[in-house]
């Protein structure tokens, strides 16, 4: 079970995949205030055990701004 703080950032600007072995968690927010755009970017990359299943890994996005990654070993 992972865990990452993703406050800031809305939910369908958050992308979860798993390339070569690795979970890739990237989240962008853009904004423009005032003529002036600004990006904010998250993105954690974490090798997965060889026992962990990534074909049945499960998201869940809190209120919170809370995501939470499981997947059955």
């Amino acid at each position: 079970k992972l865990e990452f703080d993703v406050r800031g950032y809305d939910q369908e600007n958050i992308t979860v995949r798993v390339t070569a072995g690795r979970l890739v968690v990237h989240a962008v927010q853009r904004e423009a205030v005032d003529g002036r755009k600004t990006t904010n970017e998250f993105c954690r990359k974490i090798k997965l055990p060889s026992d962990v299943d990534s074909e049945k890994l499960h998201c869940v996005y809190s209120d919170n701004g809370r995501l939470l990654v499981e997947s059955p070993v």
